[in-house]
């Protein structure tokens, strides 16, 4: 399983009601082993502490762009996965944005 917690959030903007999140994936697993296949990602995100939605589900960059769709005051939070052969790592919290 991908050690989520390798990962290396590089950017994360929000911009024309638009949120960019790039970062650099895992390099390894939890047990130490290199990670030897292509690495796919899961992002989430919630709304003022709601539910959880799934944004994109195996999405192979490791940059995307997400239309927001907040309102005044509203916190959304972003939340990822790396998948490895088929296995979900646990989800790293990437950062959070208000929309003033």
């Amino acid at each position: 399983m991908p050690d989520i917690n390798t990962l290396i959030l590089l950017a994360f903007t929000y911009t024309a009601g638009n949120v960019t999140i790039h970062w650099s994936g895992p390099t390894h697993n939890i047990d130490g082993s290199a990670i030897s296949s292509p690495l796919t990602y899961n992002i989430y995100r919630t709304i003022n502490n709601g539910s959880q939605v799934e944004v994109r589900k195996n999405w192979a960059s490791e940059r995307i762009t997400v239309p927001e769709t907040l309102l005044r005051g509203d916190r959304d939070c972003y939340y990822i996965s790396a998948i490895e052969n088929e296995i979900e790592s646990t989800q790293l919290e990437l950062s959070c944005v208000e929309k003033p």
